[in-house]
Parts: structure tokens; C-alpha cells; sequence
């Protein structure tokens, strides 16, 4: 099956929310994914998680009809999830993880935030900063 046709039901459920692995899947959809070799979220103590990816697996085990779209809506769960913890993204490199923090930034200060404050928080030079 063509993996961009799998992902089509997980990108519906995620809407036009942004989030590093949306942008991920779709950078990786489109061939354009040459920066970024993997996103590691630290989820593996969060349930609702663990329960998707069990549910999943036992899925793949257990033949069914419905196996298809089961799967799929389960890939769009587990895609849908991680992006309420952010904050545990870990990146291959350094440049995606400050990009990951001006978002967060960004996510949780967007109605009083400034690039003053945030090249503050960021410890860099806010002209350098505001052509980022």
C-alpha cells in the first residue's frame, strides 16, 4: 500500500493544527524530508499512548476485515497525540530543536509574547533572530 495514502486519514484527523511531525510526515510525503533523519518523542510513559500502539500491534496480529481503516485511524491516534507533548521531541540536530522552541514559544506566549522577549529566552541577537 502506498504509505501516502495510509497517512491521508492520520493528516485529516490532525486538521491544520501545526506540529513538528506533521510537518515531518508531510516533508517526508513530499521527498522533501532532507534535514531532519528522525523525531524521538519520550512518550513511552504516557497510557493513552501505549494503549494506541498496543491496540495497533494487536491489529497487525489479529487478521480482520476492518484491519485497514483500524489501522489507519490508530496511526492518525498515535500521530495526533504526541503533538500535546512537544516538549519531549528530540532532534538530530541543533537547528530543529531551536526551531521546535521559537514554535513552543510561540504555542504558549502567542497573544503577549515579543521577539524581544523571545530572543531574551532564546539567548541570541534579536536581529539575527527576527530574519530566522
Amino acid at each position: 500500500m502506498d504509505e501516502r495514502k495510509f497517512f491521508n486519514q492520520a493528516l485529516r484527523l490532525i486538521g491544520d493544527k501545526d506540529s513538528p511531525l506533521k510537518n515531518y510526515i508531510l516533508s517526508y510525503m513530499n521527498g522533501t524530508n532532507s534535514n531532519t533523519a528522525c523525531l524521538h518523542y519520550r512518550v513511552s510513559d504516557v497510557l493513552p499512548i501505549q494503549n494506541l500502539i498496543e491496540n495497533l500491534i494487536y491489529s497487525l496480529i489479529e487478521p480482520s476485515k476492518s484491519n485497514l481503516v483500524t489501522n489507519q485511524t490508530t496511526m492518525g491516534l498515535l500521530i495526533f497525540q504526541p503533538i500535546n507533548y512537544s516538549d519531549r521531541v528530540e532532534y538530530a540536530n541543533e537547528e530543529d530543536e531551536f526551531i521546535l522552541k521559537v514554535l513552543q514559544y510561540i504555542d504558549e506566549n502567542y497573544e503577549k509574547g515579543s521577539l524581544y522577549d523571545l530572543a531574551e529566552k532564546m539567548s541570541c541577537d534579536f536581529t539575527a533572530l527576527s530574519r530566522t
